[in-house]
């Protein structure tokens, strides 16, 4: 049973793409709905690898599409994000324990900021949600979580940040908040700070995360730090982006690895 890889650029998935993978096992790439899909087996794991495209929507497609078309039994977003919480530095992962798309705004009625709403009523003046009807925020999957964490202190994810930043990057839990926009603006970055409790930001995350609760598919997002998400953010995104890559690559192939042995999937090496 695969497990998709899904990020929203080429280039955050280069890692991936450019690897030796058991072409006896390959799979042609295919295109559907504007979303890339590589369907490979690493190690004897299956996996797809998936280039969706920026923002929220385009993450929502992909998301739905691997797991109607390809069966993945688990979802890992990768991927660059910008630090919200202040302690974050260039270089840093970020392991997303919550998701809440931040661009969600029904506070007119009542609701906290980024509530989603599966179902509402009109009656005279009033709309009326119930709270069954209402899910604020959407959990990683703890499973895939601990296998991150594992991986992240298996792996010397100093070995090519050493060079750069001149130090190993740090490992972070915390909130991941996403919406269809750059943030750029240290006042925005603020008010997701204050707001939501935010530890990063991204465009697809939340997303991600939300197509797959309803389809109770297990999910993780690992964000790579480029940038403070305030006025410097436009110009340090490519600096650091090589770096992340190869950094979140490792740890999610060891997560590949890791839960396809705990559920009894045993790689083919050897068969």
């Amino acid at each position: 049973m695969a497990v998709a890889v899904i990020a929203a650029m080429t280039q955050e998935l280069a890692p991936f793409l450019d690897e030796q993978v058991d072409t006896q096992a390959q799979v042609p790439p295919r295109v559907d709905a504007t979303v890339h899909f590589y369907p490979r087996v690493h190690q004897g794991f299956p996996l797809v690898i998936v280039k969706s495209g920026l923002g929220k929507v385009n993450a929502a497609i992909a998301a739905q599409t691997a797991i109607d078309r390809f069966a993945v039994k688990a979802v890992i977003q990768v991927g660059l994000a910008g630090a919200v919480d202040t302690r974050l530095k260039q270089g840093d992962i970020v392991l997303g324990e919550r998701y809440l798309e931040h661009d969600v705004d029904l506070t007119q009625v009542g609701l906290r900021p980024g509530t989603s709403v599966f179902d509402a009523a009109i009656q005279a003046d009033r709309i009326i949600i119930p709270e069954a009807m209402q899910l604020t925020e959407f959990p990683c999957d703890p499973m895939l979580m601990q296998l991150a964490e594992d991986a992240c202190r298996t792996f010397d994810l100093g070995a090519v940040s050493l060079p750069v930043l001149g130090r190993r990057p740090a490992i972070h839990k915390g909130t991941i908040v996403s919406g269809d926009q750059f943030v750029s603006d240290s006042k925005k970055s603020a008010w997701l700070r204050s707001t939501f409790g935010a530890t990063a930001t991204d465009m697809e995350s939340a997303a991600t995360a939300h197509v797959c609760h309803v389809n109770r598919v297990p999910f993780l997002a690992i964000r790579a730090i480029s940038d403070q998400a305030d006025h410097s953010a436009a110009v340090d995104v490519a600096a650091y982006l090589p770096i992340a890559a190869h950094n979140y690559h490792d740890v999610t192939l060891e997560i590949v690895r890791g839960w396809s042995e705990k559920r009894g999937e045993t790689s083919d090496r050897g068969a």
